[in-house]
């Protein structure tokens, strides 16, 4: 994935740089109202020469919390973070192994949030659990274009990752985000949904939510999960 982060101002001396041009339209095309505002813009690939960028690939993201360095320094990290762009799946994968969280999480950089959810294979549950996943799915498509990583464990079968985020399996369905790079988590506050869910992440994304250190790495414990529902 290609990314160059611009900061633009409202002062006039910045206005006399060679491509002003350029960030006069994208700054139209942002849809960017207040100055002075970051953004990044990015190819969801790698570009070679054989294969230059075309304008219709760009995408950008537009931080807008609060001016604040760290704030906007993990804003920008958290996009060089990302290794092989962003997921454009539709779905919400599983994760059952430890090679699956590495997978969908470790390996891809960003934040991750992990929905805990109650895996039971009774019918009634099964159902519940596909209404909670398309609540998470509309999440993702809208922040489709952030460096987040959307996936569900079954914390009834890996219940010691409960003892990792303070939780019990009486407050399933919850959900958490996780910084595998700067080791923090944060805990999802309410009711399970879209709504709830698309706040949480909001506020992740602009640092706005309380965020607690994890010094053990997540270990994702091999169990055979049929036998744990029995």
């Amino acid at each position: 994935m290609a990314m160059l982060v611009f900061f633009f101002s409202s002062r006039r001396r910045h206005t006399r740089c060679s491509g002003v041009s350029w960030a006069r339209r994208c700054v139209q095309e942002t849809g960017i109202e207040i100055l002075p505002r970051l953004i990044c813009a990015f190819v969801n690939r790698e570009i070679t020469e054989a294969e230059p960028v075309k304008t219709e690939e760009i995408q950008v993201a537009q931080y807008t919390g609060e001016l604040d360095y760290e704030q906007m320094k993990n804003f920008a990290e958290m996009f060089i973070e990302m290794k092989g762009g962003f997921a454009n799946r539709k779905t919400i994968d599983q994760v059952k192994y430890q090679s699956d969280f590495d997978r969908l999480c470790i390996k891809k950089g960003g934040l991750c949030l992990i929905a805990l959810l109650n895996g039971s294979p009774s019918e009634e549950n099964q159902k519940k659990i596909e209404n909670l996943i398309e609540e998470m799915k509309s999440v993702k498509a809208r922040f489709a274009q952030n460096p987040i990583n959307f996936m569900w464990i079954d914390a009834r079968c890996h219940s010691s990752l409960l003892k990792h985020f303070q939780l019990q399996t009486e407050y399933l369905p919850t959900a958490i985000i996780y910084s595998p790079s700067r080791k923090f988590y944060s805990n999802l506050v309410g009711i399970f949904d879209k709504d709830s869910l698309r706040l949480f992440v909001e506020n992740a994304l602009k640092g706005r939510i309380a965020q607690y250190p994890l010094k053990d790495q997540i270990e994702i414990d091999e169990q055979d999960l049929s036998l744990i529902h029995i």
